[in-house]
């Protein structure tokens, strides 16, 4: 996927979570919105990734892989 067409995605992602009736309905269900684009939701993909491998480290989990 081109750089271009992400960044697009992800301007439209946040402009819908940032519309009014939007988070409306996603607080009615206990839904947190956390808006952001590609290279954010990325670092945060990253992050838990890194926490979940240092938790499987300290409890000695190992991959099947």
């Amino acid at each position: 996927m081109s750089n271009a067409l992400r960044e697009k995605i992800a301007a439209d992602v946040v402009a819908a979570a940032n519309d009014p009736a939007m988070l409306a309905r996603l607080s009615a269900t206990a839904q947190m919105v956390n808006p952001g684009g590609a290279a954010e939701f990325t670092a945060s993909i990253d992050h838990q990734r890194t926490q979940i491998a240092k938790i499987a480290q300290e409890l000695g989990i190992k991959s099947k892989q």
